[in-house]
């Protein structure tokens, strides 16, 4: 893909809140919304997501990537965008003996980070523009950079990101492509599109996966969240309209069988890992 046509993807693939705004408004707006949910949620799961399904699958997802990448035992690794530390103090109960450390660039998010995981080091910075910290054997992001206004913006966070860890980047992000295949079969069955959200910007992956494999040796993509999203975005709400999926019963039975066995299911989970190694 040639300039011009990473151009238009931009152009084509924005959220509202990035439309008609420079690039420092729009972050601002974005950096406002994520303090507002903090402000209002604190500590609870419900200031970053909506579902504790998909969460227990992200969480599931970054526990089998750090476990494949073969770390010492006593590994540093930072979480980039961490917001109230959820995703940190899940994992540090698992993996003990690492370090570990979050930045995010929303004060209140990381005063409710410290208080979420106490034996963690939180730090307010913005990706775009790092302190000299690390280095890291592993580097992590879960939905931080769908919240940068432009693919530019995106490719430079993971130019700073791949130049903190020693070992492993993994990403966890909302993909562009996923996501429209997942609205093609809303549409088959009479259901409309899914719009993104104001302040997010999907991943595009015919930029992105070219990039992230120009710095690292070995780039894995995996869907581990398709079967979860085929039943609350498609099948629940086709059935259901849109009052109660995301608590439906079948929402935490579903993670319960992908964390425990690899259930694959095409490519309609919005969200993607994205594991880079040197």
């Amino acid at each position: 893909m040639n300039d011009d046509d990473e151009t238009e993807a931009e152009a084509r693939l924005s959220g509202a809140i990035f439309d008609n705004a420079d690039t420092e408004t729009a972050h601002m707006r974005v950096k406002a919304h994520w303090t507002d949910w903090a402000t209002k949620y604190g500590r609870d799961l419900r200031a970053t997501t909506l579902a504790s399904s998909i969460k227990r699958l992200e969480i599931d997802a970054l526990r089998r990537a750090i476990e494949r990448s073969s770390l010492p035992h006593d590994a540093h690794v930072l979480e980039a965008g961490c917001g109230n530390g959820q995703n940190i103090a899940a994992l540090s109960a698992l993996f003990e003996g690492y370090s570990w450390t979050g930045v995010d660039y929303v004060p209140e998010m990381i005063s409710a980070a410290k208080e979420t995981c106490p034996r963690a080091t939180f730090h307010v910075a913005d990706v775009l523009d790092l302190p000299n910290i690390g280095p890291y054997n592993v580097v992590f992001t879960d939905r931080m950079l769908i919240n940068l206004g432009s693919v530019a913006m995106q490719k430079r966070a993971i130019d700073n990101l791949a130049s903190l860890t020693q070992g492993s980047l993994i990403l966890i992000e909302n993909s562009r492509q996923t996501k429209d295949a997942q609205n093609d079969l809303r549409e088959v069955i009479g259901l409309p599109r899914r719009r993104d959200a104001d302040f997010n910007l999907f991943l595009n992956d015919e930029v992105i996966i070219p990039h992230l494999k120009s710095l690292f040796s070995t780039v894995e993509v995996e869907d581990f969240g398709s079967l979860h999203d085929i039943l609350l975005y498609v099948l629940l709400q086709a059935t259901l309209g849109d009052a109660g999926h995301y608590d439906h019963p079948i929402m935490q039975a579903v993670a319960d069988l992908c964390t425990k066995v690899s259930v694959p299911a095409g490519h309609f989970g919005q969200n993607r890992l994205y594991h880079c190694r040197r």
